[in-house]
């Protein structure tokens, strides 16, 4: 299973300590901001196993518990 998220430049996911962070654009906020829920169709990095980025299409999505979504998705790679 993984997970999906936003990689920084180097491959690696953000950290999201705000002392550590860097003061982002605001069109990196806002890109962000509007990412989730994601649509089926959209094709976004997913960090897997290996703890790479790998491109994905997002196949199928369901809603669970809560207000978060569940994505199903194909590797693209």
């Amino acid at each position: 299973m993984g997970s999906i998220e936003m990689p920084n430049g180097n491959g690696k996911s953000p950290s999201f300590d705000s002392a550590e962070a860097p003061p982002e654009s605001n069109t990196s906020k806002r890109r962000r901001s509007s990412v989730l829920p994601l649509e089926v169709g959209t094709r976004v990095m997913c960090r897997w196993r290996d703890s790479k980025y790998h491109p994905v299409k997002v196949i199928e999505r369901r809603k669970v518990p809560g207000a978060d979504y569940e994505y199903y998705v194909h590797y693209t790679e």
